[in-house]
């Protein structure tokens, strides 16, 4: 089953009137939509509904027909996230207006697994109930934190210095990017270069490729970073290490104080997340407040323990 294609802002309007939901629904429904992709990246339209009823202020009244409605129509504009129906996540799955997902983007990849951190986000969320802050609709326009801040103009300002580029267990090559920060340049590692080259026929996937390995080398760094740490199936210093492979392919030769330095800001996002304190840029931020491991530190689920 292929996902719809985006419809005509007229005929948007025309199927939002028809169903009956006035302005003022629409616009808090696409603000609830966000906030609930920015917040858990993934969750049912039942769940939704739940969160929807724990709203203390700002909510107007709905019916969760309302609800399915506008999550039938709102798939059909160009948003931040997806919404899916169940038997488009799990073919095995009976259909149930109720079991649609509000997917955020971030989540879904290209090519082949590209719905790997989906799964693996829902693997760690198990039945956990979610939780609903009390200023839950800030998080459809998240803010990035101090610390997201720090970590992202520290990477951005770090210098390509090497003469040659050393990916990990492969030949090295040439720097061609030599005395550049890493937020004045592009760069495509090894293995983006060899998907780029075996999608290159898919031109859908191809050009999903190009948009997931966009901006600069500082920019898909913190976009990769963020993402595994928002999904939680890593721990911290597999992350931290995943970034230094990268900067070492890409040139960057870290001094021993730059890398504690690395560690330390990484780590403190990632302590932010344990302790259940918003951290949230352009993206999402769904916290999970476990302290069992190592390992739940990094779960970025933003859910009750219960």
């Amino acid at each position: 089953m292929s996902y719809p294609k985006p419809l005509s802002e007229k005929s948007l309007k025309r199927l939002y009137t028809q169903a009956g939901l006035s302005t003022e629904a629409c616009d808090f429904l696409h603000s609830l939509f966000a906030a609930c992709a920015n917040l858990y990246g993934a969750i049912a339209l039942r769940d939704v509904w739940s969160v929807y009823q724990e709203l203390k202020s700002g909510a107007p009244r709905i019916h969760r027909r309302d609800l399915i409605a506008f999550s039938s129509i709102v798939r059909r504009e160009v948003q931040p996230y997806w919404v899916y129906e169940i038997e488009e996540l799990y073919t095995e799955e009976p259909h149930n207006d109720l079991d649609r997902h509000i997917v955020s983007k971030e989540l879904i990849g290209a090519g082949y697994g590209k719905m790997f951190s989906f799964y693996a986000l829902m693997d760690e969320r198990d039945d956990r109930p979610y939780c609903v802050p009390d200023d839950f609709l800030s998080y459809a326009e998240p803010t990035a934190s101090v610390e997201e801040k720090s970590l992202a103009d520290f990477i951005g300002n770090l210098k390509s210095t090497a003469m040659e580029c050393a990916p990990k267990q492969r030949k090295t090559y040439p720097n061609e990017n030599r005395g550049k920060k890493l937020n004045e340049f592009s760069f495509l590692n090894l293995n983006e270069r060899f998907n780029l080259d075996y999608y290159k026929k898919v031109p859908a996937t191809y050009s999903a490729l190009l948009a997931e390995y966009s901006g600069t080398e500082a920019e898909k760094i913190m976009r990769f970073h963020r993402r595994a740490e928002n999904v939680g199936h890593l721990r911290t210093t597999d992350m931290i290490q995943n970034v230094l492979i990268e900067l070492c392919e890409v040139g960057a030769r870290l001094t021993e104080k730059q890398k504690i330095l690395l560690c330390s800001s990484s780590c403190s996002i990632t302590m932010e997340a344990a302790c259940g304190v918003p951290a949230v840029g352009n993206r999402m931020s769904w916290q999970l407040s476990l302290a069992v491991s190592e390992h739940s530190l990094v779960r970025r689920h933003h859910l009750q323990r219960e």
